[in-house]
């Protein structure tokens, strides 16, 4: 954690409140994705793959932005 930014109850309550959403999205497109895989299709040449796949860059990055406003820099740069 950045030692600059006081990380209250009430902070920490925000991002705990916030973060599982997007947690629950990576994770959700990882095990769709793994379940291609496992069927032997694995490509991004469908609408919904696409979009599957920018979902989950979505919620990485808003992840990653959370973090940082955070001070969670661990988490930021992972």
């Amino acid at each position: 954690m950045s030692s600059s930014l006081e990380i209250t109850p009430e902070l920490l309550a925000g991002f705990l409140d916030e973060a599982p959403e997007y947690l629950d999205t990576l994770d959700a497109g990882l095990l769709e994705f793994e379940s291609h895989a496992a069927a032997g299709v694995v490509a991004l040449d469908t609408p919904e793959d696409q979009e599957r796949m920018n979902g989950m860059f979505r919620a990485a990055h808003s992840l990653k932005g959370l973090a940082a406003a955070f001070g969670f820099d661990k988490i930021k740069e992972l």
